[in-house]
């Protein structure tokens, strides 16, 4: 037998002891071979079912338990599992609790567990935390499986309690073991083994200049499809890249020859397609770049004008003309009115600038500007930049002069290019 019952405004119904709400909706109460259905009247979807298996909550969500939610749920006020008497506190639980733990043997960003194992049998691994306000509550376990080699935690975005850098040695024990919660911004430890060493270790992030951080080294922070790249992850986690059109995605290498071998995002061998990536609208004066053209060797740009950086409304980019740095941000301003820096360079030089092997740049505008940017092409004309990139920072200007040389000897050291910075760079030896 079927049955029809209209729902309008506000409706009551006690199903087993669930009470259900509903308010200023249309819908349709509809039973069917013993199930009872709640559809919406506008476009036919089933929103919930209730049938001899249990409850359902979800678009066209057949039960496979009592009480079956697919999306998030909200309980306002207490909820007791395994058993019948109602607990003191939020959540109670009589009975057993198990974690689905995630199993990592390289360095990672992207953790999907409460529970992360680390195998650093094969190597050492670096494990970088989300930002803390991002995930507000989050508890982490992790723990090291091995003796060999070393485990390292750090935060680029935040504290860990009044560092930003936990070390565990390859003559920690297997047993060592981290538990961190974010609150109120930042990570705090609830407990570390005998063995982690706290210290600050520094980055770029620590200046408070960094607005956006995008890092090919850094794997986790790269969405890849078919060996295109489709997002790439801002490390403070602020800013996402992305790449909608599958078609105009660039590639990524995991490792390239013409970046001592370390991975880079681009493409060498095509300068058609509005191929690359771009940001959300960022406030920007500095920008550091590991990049190249082609394979380093070509002393002009194969087209007329061949677009790197370009800021929504052509305004303000960063391009190679000839064999020269060309840009604006609006009319007789260069975007590139700062300068550009080679390697570390005090001085500016915009003209000659290939070839251009991997190579730092540091480019400064003229003032601050507020643009979505489009890395590695012109969105509306055909003039991609025929190379690779490695690391892009993006910073409000305000770094001082010692951060900037910072900045420069991290990114030199990192990747390789600490022989070409100059004689008096004073990052030249050691890395900050």
């Amino acid at each position: 037998m079927n049955f029809g019952i209209s729902l309008t405004r506000v409706s009551l119904l006690v199903f087993t002891g669930v009470c259900l709400l509903f308010t200023s909706v249309i819908a349709d109460v509809v039973s069917t071979s013993g199930n009872i259905d709640f559809k919406l009247q506008d476009s036919g979807a089933n929103v919930m079912r209730l049938d001899s298996t249990g409850l359902g909550i979800g678009p066209d969500l057949t039960p496979s338990a009592n009480l079956h939610v697919e999306g998030n749920a909200i309980i306002s006020r207490n909820l007791t599992i395994g058993t019948t008497t109602m607990g003191s506190v939020n959540l109670s639980i009589n009975g057993l609790i198990s974690f689905d733990p995630q199993s990592v043997s390289t360095n990672i960003s992207n953790l999907t567990s409460s529970v992360v194992l680390c195998d650093t049998s094969s190597g050492n691994i670096s494990l970088t935390l989300p930002k803390a306000s991002t995930v507000e509550g989050r508890i982490y376990r992790i723990k090291k499986t091995s003796t060999s080699n070393d485990l390292n935690i750090v935060s680029y975005s935040d504290n860990i309690d009044t560092e930003n850098y936990i070390n565990f040695p390859a003559s920690a024990s297997e047993y060592s073991h981290l538990e961190v919660l974010s609150a109120s911004g930042n990570w705090h430890i609830l407990s570390i083994s005998e063995g982690g060493n706290l210290f600050t270790k520094w980055h770029p992030g620590m200046t408070g200049a960094v607005v956006t951080w995008y890092d090919a080294d850094d794997f986790d922070s790269i969405s890849i499809s078919g060996g295109k790249v489709s997002e790439w992850k801002d490390k403070l986690w602020v800013n996402h890249a992305s790449q909608s059109v599958a078609s105009q995605r660039p590639s990524y290498q995991a490792s390239d020859p013409y970046h001592n071998n370390m991975p880079t995002i681009g493409d060498e061998d095509t300068n058609t397609g509005q191929i690359g990536i771009e940001t959300p609208s960022i406030t920007v004066k500095t920008v550091y770049i590991i990049m190249d053209y082609k394979d380093g060797l070509d002393a002009n740009f194969d087209l007329g004008l061949q677009t790197f950086l370009y800021g929504a409304s052509d305004k303000a980019r960063i391009m190679g003309s000839g064999t020269d740095f060309y840009g604006t941000i609006n009319s007789g301003v260069f975007y590139n009115g700062g300068g550009a820096y080679r390697n570390g360079s005090s001085s500016s030089n915009l003209t000659g600038v290939l070839p251009m092997p991997s190579t730092l740049y540091k480019v400064k505008s003229g003032a601050s500007v507020t643009k979505l940017f489009n890395i590695g092409y012109d969105p509306g004309r055909t003039r991609d930049w025929q190379g690779s990139y490695g690391e892009i920072i993006f910073t409000d200007g305000t770094e001082s002069p010692d951060e900037e040389e910072k900045i420069e000897g991290y990114l030199a050291h990192k990747w390789g290019l600490e022989g070409l910075l100059p004689g008096g760079h004073a990052y030249k030896t050691t890395a900050p």
